[in-house]
């Protein structure tokens, strides 16, 4: 199943990749987001940074039934080189640990008119036989709400940061 987000910050670039590799705003986004229990990792490379959250969840309502009341959710980022005008991509990627559901996708962070946008665009997979389409139904509306907190905590953070 195909997932697109777009998150748009009233900030430069520099300072939204600044803020999505902070290790404490990736605390904040995990707290506002209702995590038991996180662990985070960020991790500077020569050329932009890979940024490791890994969190218990509760599991929303029908996912429930075939992972149970909580799951550890494993998301990565390998942030890459910034473009002269300050854009840059990250692969992306959330595993949910002992289910088979993933999610393979690419980050576009890039200037927009009045400041920067981050561009989410990959697929959702739910290797179950038979079932795994109506899992990934169920299973979307929960990481564009996860992505959406990501949202709302980026834009109390750069107005507080």
């Amino acid at each position: 199943m195909q997932l697109t987000a777009r998150h748009v910050f009233e900030a430069s670039c520099d300072r939204v990749f600044a803020m999505v590799t902070d290790p404490s705003f990736l605390l904040q986004a995990c707290r506002d987001l209702g995590a038991l229990s996180e662990t985070i990792r960020v991790e500077p490379t020569d050329v932009g940074a890979i940024t490791d959250v890994e969190a218990d969840v509760e599991v929303p309502g029908p996912l429930a039934t075939f992972a149970g009341p909580t799951s550890r959710v494993v998301e990565r980022m390998e942030w890459g080189p910034a473009d002269a005008d300050g854009a840059r991509s990250a692969r992306f990627s959330i595993k949910v640990v002992g289910l088979p559901v993933t999610v393979d996708a690419v980050a576009r962070l890039a200037p927009i008119p009045g400041g920067c946008a981050v561009d989410y665009k990959g697929t959702l997979a739910v290797k179950v036989p038979l079932i795994g389409p109506v899992i990934e139904k169920q299973a979307a509306p929960f990481v564009l709400e996860t992505l959406d907190v990501q949202q709302q905590t980026g834009n109390a953070w750069l107005a507080s940061h």
